[in-house]
């Protein structure tokens, strides 16, 4: 849609003018008609960039939310990182203060998800989803760290790698690089593990499972 040239306008009413002389329209009555006309057009042209003007200022906040939405996620999954790195070097499952509290909410989640392409949606949803399983596991256990099952260390590792890979998916969103895990100062702080390399072949005694009961000898016969 074009502004009106309203230049163009008011030229073009010379020539009316000079029909309403010949009908014997007075030209005070036909200057009112054109100042009408003009003054409609400008109002519709000053309309027609307002709102031009409010749908990409909506557009800019919509995506900016969109980004810090996604900006939030990526701390997030590096913070999962993190809890995680610390309980497999130490073969445990993490101590209540390691995992910080989670600051996207789902309906936040849902609305990075919807500007994701189909790829990098599953891998961030897989990312969340199974961290979400391995929260939901620690949150009915006992409040003291219990050794790690050997699924459990299994379950980490991949945890682990899809939180490294939805990082990465998120960082066109997020409008920043995902720093690679590697140069995390998590890992200086590690007992047993120093590298992902590490802690991806971290093998804990006898799987992390815990000991099972001792058997009661048989009553004598």
């Amino acid at each position: 849609m074009l502004v009106p040239d309203v230049t163009s306008i008011v030229r073009g009413t010379e020539g009316v003018f000079a029909v309403g002389t010949f009908l014997g329209i007075s030209s005070e009555a036909w200057i009112g008609f054109a100042g009408a006309l003009v003054g409609g057009l400008c109002t519709l042209a000053g309309q027609f960039v307002s709102d031009r003007y409010s749908r990409k200022s909506a557009k800019k906040d919509a995506d900016d939310l969109v980004a810090a939405t996604a900006l939030l996620m990526q701390d997030d999954f590096e913070h999962y990182q993190a809890t995680l790195a610390r309980a497999l070097d130490r073969c445990t499952w993490w101590d209540a203060s390691w995992l910080l509290v989670t600051q996207a909410t789902v309906d936040d989640r849902k609305t990075v998800w919807a500007r994701l392409k189909d790829d990098d949606t599953r891998t961030v949803a897989n990312a969340q989803g199974w961290m979400d399983v391995l929260i939901s596991q620690r949150q009915a256990m006992a409040d003291g760290p219990p050794p790690l099952a050997r699924n459990d260390v299994e379950t980490m590792k991949m945890t682990f790698d899809y939180l490294e890979d939805g990082r990465a998916a998120l960082a066109v969103l997020a409008r920043r690089p995902a720093t690679p895990f590697t140069h995390s100062r998590v890992l200086m702080g590690l007992i047993n593990c120093r590298t992902i390399d590490e802690l991806r072949a971290r093998d804990c005694p006898g799987g992390g499972a815990p000991l099972p009961p001792p058997q009661l000898p048989a009553e004598s016969a």
